[in-house]
C-alpha cells in the first residue's frame, strides 16, 4: 500500500506571524533568525560522489524562464529552483529569511533588510543591495508586464543604505509585504537595463540549481550550484525535467523507475499509482481555487447581469467530480485550506446552481436567446480541458452557444495577456499565501491580472485598499469576507473548486516533503538511493 500522507499546514501560525510583522516595533528581527543563522551561515561541504540525477516529468513547460513576467505555474515551479527571494515560506507557510538574513520594521511604512553576504549569482557576481533595488524597480515598471507588480505597488522607494542594507519605504502600511517577497525573485542589477526578453532563455539566479541546458518541449537539465550559500545536504548532482505530453506515459515511467517524481495533472490517475508498492504518494490541499477568467472587454460579458446568469448556470460540484475526480471541494476565491480567510459557499452569491434563474437573468439582460462565446484552454492540463467541456455543456442548457477552443501553451499566454482574442478561459489555481497577495494583485485596478481581464471596480478597490493597510486580524477577516462576496456578486471571475495536489515518487526518493505550492523545495534535504 502506498504511503498516502496528508501534508499538514499550520496557517494560523502564518497569519499570526504576519500580524506581528506589521506592528510598529523598532528593530523587529525576522522570526526564527537566531535558529536560521545556525543553519544558513555557510554551505555544507560536498564530497565527491557518483552522479545522481533526479528525474521529474511534466506534461507542460513554461514559454520562458523570466522570473518576473511569465504568468504560468510551469514557470514558477522551475524558476524557484534557480532564483531566490528576500524571504521564503517553509512547508508550514511561515515566513523565513532567505537572501535577507534579517530585517527591521522601525515603523509601519519602513522595512530595512540586511542582505546575506557571500552570496553569488550563477554568473559569479556578488549579490548586493543594488540587485534588490533593480529587481523591485523592474517589477514595478509597467513595461515589464509583471504579474507581481500589484504585490509591490505600496513600495514608494527602495533606498540603498550600504552595500548589504536596503530600505523599503511604503506609501502605507502593508501587512502582506513579507509574504509577497517570496515571489520577488532577485536577478542581477544589469537585467533591468537589458531587453525585455533577456531572461527568456537563460537564468542568472542565486539558487541551489543552475541551468545546464534546455531543449524546449523535450527536457531541461539543471546542475548543482557548487557555490551555493545555504544548506544543501542532498546527494543529487542534477535535476532533469522531462516534458511528456501524455500523463499515461509518465505513470508508466514512474512504475519502471525511469522517472523519480511527478505531480499529477489528472487526479483520475491516482488510482493507477496509489497501491503500487514501488511508489509513494502525497495528497496536499491546494492553496488556491481553480479560476475561470472572464474577458470583460467582450459584449455582453461586460454586463454584470449576464455574468450572474452564467454563474448561476454553473454546477461546480459537477466540475469537481469530472475534472478533479472529487479530490478537493467546491470553493470561493480563497479555499478552506485557509480557514482564517475562506468564506463558506453558502454565503457566496450565485453559487447555487439555478438554471431557471440563469435563463430569467439572461432575458432580463436582453439576451433571451443567448449568445455565442468561446472557452480557451490548454489541452495538456486535463483540469482546464475537462472544465471547459463541462462548462460548455452547462451553459448550453441556458441557451449559450459555448465552444471550447484548445490552444497551445504559448498561444494561450498570448491570448490572455497580449491579444485578448477570447471570451472565457479556464485556468488553474493561484497559490494564496495571504489574501492581500491574491485578491489585490488579481482584482485591484492597476494590477497586471486585472488589466488582462479588463476588470476594474471602485467598490472592490476600496475594500482591497483597506485590507492592505489593516493590521487587525478581525478587521482583515471582515474586509476579505466582504471582498470575496462582492467579487462573486459582481462576477469578476468564476471559481470552481480547490483541488488536492498529488505527488507521486519512486521509493528511491528518500526524505522528500512536498511543498504546498508544488515547488520542489524538498529536494534540498532529500536524497536518491543509488
Amino acid at each position: 500500500m502506498a504511503n498516502d500522507r496528508p501534508f499538514a499546514m499550520n496557517r494560523r501560525r502564518f497569519v499570526a506571524s504576519l500580524a506581528g510583522f506589521t506592528a510598529a516595533v523598532p528593530l523587529l528581527r525576522a522570526p526564527g533568525v537566531a535558529d536560521a543563522a545556525g543553519l544558513l551561515t555557510a554551505p555544507a561541504s560536498v564530497a565527491a560522489q557518483t552522479s545522481l540525477v533526479f528525474i521529474d516529468a511534466r506534461t507542460t513547460e513554461a514559454a520562458g524562464l523570466d522570473p518576473h513576467n511569465v504568468p504560468a505555474l510551469a514557470n514558477f515551479r522551475v524558476t524557484h529552483l534557480m532564483y531566490e527571494g528576500l524571504t521564503w515560506l517553509d512547508e508550514n507557510l511561515v515566513v523565513r529569511p532567505m537572501l535577507a538574513e534579517s530585517w527591521e520594521i522601525p515603523d509601519p511604512t519602513t522595512y530595512i533588510f540586511h542582505i546575506r553576504q557571500g552570496v553569488t549569482f550563477h554568473n559569479g557576481a556578488d549579490l548586493t543591495a543594488e540587485d534588490v533595488k533593480a529587481t523591485v524597480e523592474r517589477i514595478l515598471d509597467e513595461g515589464t508586464g509583471s504579474q507581481y507588480r500589484g504585490d509591490l505597488l505600496p513600495v514608494a522607494a527602495v533606498d540603498i543604505i550600504d552595500k548589504y542594507i536596503v530600505q523599503f519605504k511604503l506609501t502605507t502600511a502593508y501587512s502582506g509585504l513579507l509574504a509577497a517577497l517570496f515571489n520577488v525573485l532577485i536577478a542581477p542589477k544589469e537585467v533591468k537595463s537589458r531587453p525585455l526578453d533577456y531572461l527568456k532563455n537563460q537564468e542568472i539566479g542565486t539558487g541551489p540549481w543552475m541551468l545546464e541546458s534546455w531543449n524546449p518541449n523535450v527536457e531541461m537539465k539543471l546542475v548543482r550550484n557548487p557555490n551555493y550559500w545555504g544548506p544543501f545536504t542532498t546527494n543529487m548532482t542534477g535535476i532533469t525535467i522531462r516534458i511528456v505530453p501524455e500523463e499515461s506515459s509518465i505513470i508508466a515511467a514512474l512504475r519502471t523507475g525511469e522517472v523519480h517524481h511527478a505531480v499529477l495533472e489528472d487526479n483520475k490517475n491516482y488510482d493507477l499509482v496509489k497501491d503500487n508498492p514501488s511508489l509513494q504518494t502525497w495528497r496536499t490541499a491546494a492553496l488556491g481555487t481553480n479560476v475561470i477568467n472572464i474577458n470583460h472587454r467582450k459584449e455582453p460579458l461586460s454586463k454584470q447581469r449576464v455574468r450572474q446568469a452564467l454563474s448561476m448556470a454553473i454546477d461546480r460540484d459537477e466540475i469537481l467530480q469530472a475534472a478533479g475526480s472529487g479530490f478537493g471541494a467546491v470553493s470561493g476565491p480563497i479555499p478552506a485550506s485557509h480557514p482564517t480567510w475562506t468564506v463558506p459557499i453558502a454565503n457566496l452569491p450565485f453559487y447555487k446552481p439555478d438554471p431557471d434563474g440563469a435563463r430569467a437573468a439572461l432575458a432580463e439582460a436582453g439576451y433571451p436567446s443567448g449568445f455565442d462565446l468561446d472557452i480557451i484552454y490548454i489541452p495538456q492540463f486535463p483540469l482546464m480541458d475537462i472544465s471547459a467541456q463541462v462548462l460548455a455543456a452547462q451553459w448550453q442548457k441556458i441557451g449559450i452557444n459555448a465552444s471550447p477552443r484548445a490552444t497551445e501553451y504559448g498561444v494561450w499566454l498570448d491570448l490572455r495577456v497580449k491579444t485578448f482574442d477570447y471570451w472565457i478561459s479556464t485556468n488553474l489555481d493561484f497559490p494564496t499565501l495571504d489574501p492581500d497577495q491574491y485578491l489585490f494583485n488579481t482584482f485591484h485596478t492597476g494590477s497586471s491580472p486585472a488589466s488582462w481581464d479588463h476588470w476594474s471596480d471602485p467598490e472592490v478597490d476600496a475594500l482591497l485598499d483597506q485590507g492592505r493597510v489593516s493590521t487587525d486580524l478581525a478587521m482583515r477577516q471582515q474586509i476579505y469576507t466582504r471582498t470575496q462576496q462582492l467579487l462573486c456578486d459582481k462576477v469578476a471571475a468564476f471559481w470552481s473548486y480547490s483541488a488536492e495536489h498529488v505527488d507521486v515518487a519512486s521509493r528511491q526518493l528518500l526524505g522528500f516533503k512536498p511543498h504546498p505550492t508544488t515547488m520542489l523545495f524538498g529536494l534540498a534535504a532529500a536524497s536518491l538511493a543509488s
